[in-house]
């Protein structure tokens, strides 16, 4: 039957194209260059900076006190997220359970 099937398609002529008032689009192309993202060295690549500006002694407080941030923020980012996820999934639960009960004694 598939064999059929694909030789109908290849004796139909090609559907010709009504003339159209209207102008066609034609297709968008783009420069996308995938890259390439290594965490692991990154991650290295910070210890290094970091144990680097600790050890260096001229450096300013100024930059210190930079890195320190940006280390906080990176692991408050990657880290206790799931808590206040679990927090919100619980009132929302709360919610629509309070509301089952109210529309349940309502329509009762």
């Amino acid at each position: 039957m598939t064999k059929f099937v694909g030789l109908l398609h290849l004796c139909t002529p090609p559907m010709l194209k009504l003339p159209s008032i209207f102008k066609t689009q034609k297709h968008r192309s783009f420069n996308f260059r995938p890259r390439y993202y290594d965490a692991d060295k990154e991650a290295f690549e910070e210890r290094i900076r970091r144990i680097e500006s600790e050890l260096d002694s001229d450096k300013s407080d100024v930059e210190a006190t930079k890195l320190r941030i940006r280390q906080k923020f990176q692991n408050r980012r990657s880290g206790s997220g799931t808590d206040s996820n679990k927090a919100s999934n619980i009132r929302v639960l709360v919610i629509l359970g309070i509301l089952g009960a109210l529309a349940y004694w309502i329509l009762k």
